[in-house]
């Protein structure tokens, strides 16, 4: 068994931009004024056996966020003429920080009608896609020629309701909606001295508000720096991967004192959204999830292993509502759907909606009976099973899926990430969406988060039922 680690600054040139640099994630939303630490792109390799490229996986993460499938797919062709791995062996996702730049094109200045025209015309950033493609091949590249001998364990453990650093926006006081296991994966040399550190958990990268213009990895950065002065021989080699959280914010502490002063009376929904988060507060959220990592580590067991492989599906989510029942909202919600699918088309045969964020249908119109194209994927690493998502997952669907895996595998470490290979936007439940809110605004597919959990079961059933540790 085999491991390497790399790492390696994404952060654009602003010296040498050309124009004013768009940060994504928000609107409205200021142009980039600055640098307040650097984004990167970080990889872990694995080889199970060398003779066997379907036990050679490979996992990527960069500090952008989201990751459009079309170019994570070339990517990932890049990446397997580079070095010996097969591209349904190779995941790459995001971190979620919403301080990175604007690849897409398509936050604009000017709040609802600035993301309309964004969505409508979008001004992307091919130079800077170029640059990030160029550096995640070449991160790939590196953690394969770092690789080395190498022993791996993991633990889960969840972190204390005392010490919440993440919130339910639809249930604020409901922390069991909040409540995500933080995962560590261990690795150590022959010699026993360590070698890296694989974590995950799940919180929105959106500790900072849209004021913030520097650019900034956010809480995860906080994470890595904070592992890294109490390990500094692990520089480059500590790699954070995100939950699903699709529905979970970052708590301040700004918020959290308020909850514990008024509680629920004195607490609403728009507090969470008018959370102005600091970089202590961002340097909070990542020194906590660092303190208990550094709590657990010690006590992890390392053993070598060699069943390393993955299985990645392609899928076709339907374009098509829900059927919500009789009542008169949930014909008005029918009626929303139908114009908002409508609209979309017009504007699409107008060739007017550029964007492909949301509507990567698989024919020439946007209507009910069309599909979404994307793609799951599930990993083995030794003990560990992991589940990966194209969009912003949420927490609710994810925590079905991995309870589904660990009743199967109750001898298994299981965890998901979100924003992996692709981006389909939001994928909610569908109480959420008969709920309502913002998460919905813009998707055509209602049923994605019930149809990717269905289908990420089915891939687990088909695919690993039958394996042996």
């Amino acid at each position: 068994m085999k491991v390497g680690f790399s790492e390696i600054i994404i952060t654009p040139d602003l010296v040498n931009h050309k124009r004013k640099l768009q940060l994504a994630g928000y609107s409205p939303r200021k142009y980039c004024s600055g640098i307040h630490d650097d984004l990167y792109a970080r990889a872990v390799y694995f080889e199970g056996k060398t003779d066997d490229i379907r036990t050679h996986v490979l996992m990527i993460v960069c500090d952008i966020l989201y990751l459009n499938g079309t170019f994570a797919n070339l990517i990932k062709k890049y990446i397997s003429r580079s070095i010996p791995i097969a591209t349904e062996n190779i995941l790459i996702s995001a971190t979620h920080t919403h301080h990175g730049p604007d690849y897409s094109g398509i936050f604009r200045k000017g709040g609802h009608l600035g993301i309309m025209r964004g969505i409508i015309s979008p001004n992307p950033l091919p130079k800077e896609l170029f640059f990030l493609g160029k550096n995640l091949v070449k991160v790939a590249k590196d953690a394969y020629k770092n690789k080395q001998n190498a022993k791996l364990g993991a633990t889960q453990v969840h972190i204390h309701e005392k010490d919440r650093i993440i919130i339910n926006r639809r249930d604020i006081f409901n922390y069991n909606k909040a409540n995500y296991p933080l995962t560590v994966i261990k690795l150590i040399k022959e010699n026993g001295e360590l070698l890296g550190l694989i974590l995950n958990y799940a919180c929105h990268g959106t500790v900072l508000p849209y004021q913030n213009t520097l650019i900034t990895a956010d809480y995860v950065g906080y994470v890595i720096k904070t592992l890294e002065n109490d390990y500094p021989e692990l520089k480059g080699n500590i790699i954070y991967f995100n939950g699903p959280c699709g529905e979970i914010n970052p708590l301040t502490l700004t918020l959290k004192m308020k909850m514990e002063k008024f509680g629920p009376k004195g607490v609403k929904n728009r507090d969470i959204y008018l959370q102005r988060g600091t970089f202590n507060d961002a340097k909070h959220i990542g020194g906590t999830i660092a303190r208990y990592v550094l709590k657990n580590v010690d006590n992890i067991d390392c053993y070598a292993y060699e069943n390393f492989f993955s299985k990645q599906e392609s899928i076709c989510i339907p374009v098509k509502d829900y059927d919500y029942g009789s009542d008169i909202i949930s014909a008005f919600r029918r009626l929303f759907y139908k114009r908002k699918l409508k609209l979309f088309a017009l504007l699409k045969k107008g060739g007017l909606l550029k964007t492909t964020i949301f509507f990567k249908v698989d024919n020439s119109d946007i209507k009910s009976g069309a599909y979404v194209n994307t793609l799951i994927q599930v990993i083995n690493i030794g003990t560990i099973l992991i589940m990966a998502v194209p969009g912003e997952y949420f927490m609710e669907l994810g925590n079905e899926v991995i309870n589904y895996a660990k009743n199967i595998f109750p001898s298994k470490i299981s965890f998901m990430i979100e924003l992996a290979n692709d981006s389909v936007g939001y994928l909610y439940t569908i109480e959420a969406y008969r709920e309502g809110g913002y998460e919905s605004a813009f998707s055509v597919i209602p049923l994605g988060g019930r149809f990717i959990a269905m289908k990420l079961k089915q891939l687990i059933r088909k695919n690993f039922l039958d394996f042996s540790i």
